[in-house]
């Protein structure tokens, strides 16, 4: 199942971007490429909310030594 799914999210990604090249379908798949830089965007913004605002009761840094607070 993991290996599935890492080929997936390794090859989903870059046969958008070998097709972006194609001339038929350029259109479609700059719109594919924007609509997946938007879900990256999206996703990466709601995990940082997300992480601030659950975390704070269970902070507790990975490396003290290293921290400023």
């Amino acid at each position: 199942m993991l290996v599935t799914l890492g080929l997936v999210y390794v090859v989903g990604p870059l046969s958008v971007l070998v097709a972006f090249v194609d001339d038929n379908n350029r259109s479609l798949y700059r719109k594919l490429l924007i609509a997946l830089l938007y879900v990256v965007w999206a996703s990466d913004t709601g995990v940082y909310v997300v992480g601030k605002t659950l975390a704070y009761p269970y902070y507790h840094p990975l490396a003290p030594h290293l921290s400023k607070n």
